[in-house]
């Protein structure tokens, strides 16, 4: 008999404990770290910042904490906002939205009215074809373990500014790269792309991607493209955007050395039976 506290129980029990607390262990990897900073656009860095920021380096807006780009058209808005209006260096912007189950819109076409995401809150757009289609969003990651497996998860839609047409309805595709410390490029991957009718909204999407890290920093970029022009201008949204590791399926140390011990007694307590 072995003893746990004040209790006993046989060795093919200790066995069925060590076991599963073996398992536990792996099922408690599975709750991983997002390594993504800002990920659901809801701080704002610096104060005095309101959710109509303008996220632009290089020009006239303010960097959002933990993101860059180049210099575009780009903001972090609420769905009442984009629907409502939103400033930017031109003007008033407005995204076209129906009508639909009470949400009010602007007189925008289609069954899908815009919302917030299933991450919630705010979100992230920005029209790919102004002033060019070269507008990226990018993120430095760090702290990655070479060798593991990520998971790239976010959330898509796509949209078109109010006052304008593109009649024949028009595209919108994020390309997602993920580059190492050594300018390797370890994922290249176009999210699903989404196909937008003149003044309507996609509506929310979930895309997953997975990369291994080759090095403990890498780099996120976010680059979106449309088959429209400037004259039409789309909207390209991203929202709950998380990098996390998958579950090891190697049980921690402690957990096998306690299933290492339960196994070695129990053969024990049968060597010793068969000797008497």
């Amino acid at each position: 008999m072995m003893m746990f506290g004040s209790c006993k129980v046989t060795l093919t029990k200790a066995l069925a404990i060590a076991v599963a607390v073996a398992g536990l262990s792996v099922a408690s990897t599975g709750h991983a770290q997002n390594l993504i900073t800002n990920g659901s656009f809801e701080s704002f860095a610096g104060a005095g910042l309101s959710s109509q920021q303008l996220l632009q380096t290089g020009g006239t807006g303010t960097a959002y904490s933990g993101w860059a780009t180049t210099s575009g058209y780009a903001f972090i808005v609420t769905p009442t906002q984009a629907i409502n209006g939103f400033s930017g260096p031109d003007g008033a912007v407005q995204l076209w939205s129906p009508t639909v189950s009470g949400t009010t819109g602007n007189g925008g076409s289609g069954s899908v009215a815009i919302t917030a995401s299933p991450n919630g809150g705010s979100f992230f757009t920005m029209d790919p074809t102004y002033p060019t289609t070269n507008t990226v969003l990018t993120q430095s990651l760090t702290g990655l373990i070479v060798g593991s497996t990520y998971t790239l998860s976010f959330y898509q839609a796509a949209g078109q500014q109010k006052g304008f047409d593109a009649l024949s309805g028009f595209t919108n595709t994020w390309n997602v790269k993920i580059t190492d410390s050594n300018n390797t490029v370890d994922l290249n991957q176009n999210a699903p792309t989404q196909t937008i009718a003149n003044h309507t909204f996609s509506g929310w999407t979930q895309v997953t991607m997975s990369v291994v890290a080759t090095t403990a920093s890498m780099t996120l970029q976010f680059l979106s493209t449309s088959n429209v022009g400037s004259g039409q201008p789309p909207f390209a949204m991203l929202d709950g955007i998380s990098l996390t590791k998958n579950a090891s399926a190697v049980p921690e140390p402690t957990a096998m050395l306690l299933l290492g011990s339960a196994v070695a007694g129990l053969f024990g307590a049968r060597r010793l039976r068969a000797r008497r």
